[in-house]
């Protein structure tokens, strides 16, 4: 599906009916709402499913700037397009890259989310170093995704000690060939402008969280085990569990785990 909004034209996923409890999903870097189908279609039965291709990824068009990509106003367009669709108030699941921008969203539009799952993701970096040295490092990796084939790019990518255990995993070649029908120079501008290293940490404002929290991550993946540990500390109203068997990515390498976990999170009083 399409929806215009200023400077966006969303590609979308919609399923479940209008009228039942809305969940806006956010995929990761070089993802699409196309990732969330299989978790949708378990649940569209109880819940109104909507997932967005984020600028620079899947079908999604951006006619504006570059300035379109970054967090701010992507948030901005996505409030708008929930306004569009008249859902005054969603729950949310972001994952990785759409957990930061999860985060934002919930921090900035609270009445707009009742509660959000934010999977194997933060708040950012705390320090401008920590800053300055990662975007010299997503400027290396945005060089390399245009300069070279796009495929060899991926293979490298998911060499990364972080993707461990999804390489193994058996749904894994599926994931890397949804990952082929992104665009390289629009990855990259996604990467330039919404990366970790020109977001502005978000630590400080988790105490002021007025939105309902639960932080997830894989017993494989430690860092955003401690991460994640650190995140429910400070929010006012939030949770951290554990998914089983999975690493970075929860949703793919244990669906049926990442669903308890969500379908229990979004029906608890």
């Amino acid at each position: 599906m399409i929806l215009d909004v200023g400077a966006y034209r969303f590609h979308y996923q919609s399923l479940g009916t209008v009228g039942q409890p809305a969940i806006l999903f956010l995929h990761g870097f070089l993802g699409s709402s196309e990732d969330w189908l299989e978790v949708m279609e378990n649940i569209c039965q109880d819940f109104h499913c909507l997932a967005i291709d984020l600028p620079g990824h899947g079908k999604t068009q951006v006619s504006g700037d570059d300035e379109f990509f970054q967090m701010e106003k992507t948030a901005k367009g996505i409030s708008d397009f929930l306004n569009q669709l008249g859902i005054t108030k969603s729950n949310l699941v972001g994952y990785s890259m759409g957990g930061r921008l999860g985060l934002y969203l919930s921090l900035t539009y609270p009445n707009l989310f009742k509660k959000s799952l934010i999977e194997s993701s933060s708040p950012g970096l705390k320090t401008a170093e920590e800053r300055a040295a990662r975007r010299l490092r997503d400027e290396k990796l945005a060089l390399d995704m245009v300069q070279t084939d796009f495929s060899l790019f991926l293979t490298k990518w998911y060499e990364l000690p972080l993707f461990e255990t999804l390489k193994q995993h058996p749904k894994f070649s599926e994931v890397f060939n949804r990952r082929k029908k992104n665009q390289s120079a629009a990855l990259a501008k996604s990467l330039r402008q919404m990366g970790t290293g020109v977001q502005q940490s978000l630590w400080e404002s988790l105490a002021q969280a007025e939105t309902t929290f639960c932080f997830l991550a894989g017993e494989h993946d430690e860092k955003f085990i401690h991460i994640g540990r650190r995140m429910a500390k400070i929010c006012p109203k939030a949770s951290f569990h554990i998914v089983p068997n999975a690493g970075h990515t929860t949703h793919i390498e244990n669906t049926e785990a990442f669903l308890n976990e969500m379908t229990s999170f979004f029906t608890e009083n």
